[in-house]
């Protein structure tokens, strides 16, 4: 890494797993939309999208390999899983089973 990095306001700075310096201007909205019980995603991957998800919910989603890269943006309430698959129903090309488990496969 090495060198003095200044961020001006409104800026964030994560160190990277590889050590390298990420640099970002995050929407205070996304950060800040737990606090009102929802999640925030941009542009995300279901896959990603899903685990966080399942971090609030007892019933879990199921994320075939068909379905992991779509991708989702929104808001939505963390700690229903049932309504979440349901709406992914009505804007991906997804189907949702209903078990212990909830498995969305894309169509």
């Amino acid at each position: 890494m090495g060198g003095v990095q200044a961020l001006v306001e409104g800026e964030r700075a994560t160190i990277l797993p590889d050590n390298r310096l990420l640099i970002d201007r995050p929407s205070l909205d996304d950060i800040l939309a737990w606090r009102s019980g929802r999640l925030s995603f941009r542009n995300t991957p279901l896959s990603e999208a899903a685990d966080e998800m399942n971090r609030y919910a007892r019933r879990k989603l199921e994320i075939s390999a068909s379905a992991a890269n779509l991708r989702i943006s929104g808001f939505y309430h963390f700690g229903q899983n049932e309504t979440f698959a349901r709406l992914l129903e009505n804007f991906l090309p997804v189907r949702a089973t209903f078990g212990q488990t909830i498995e969305i496969v894309k169509l």
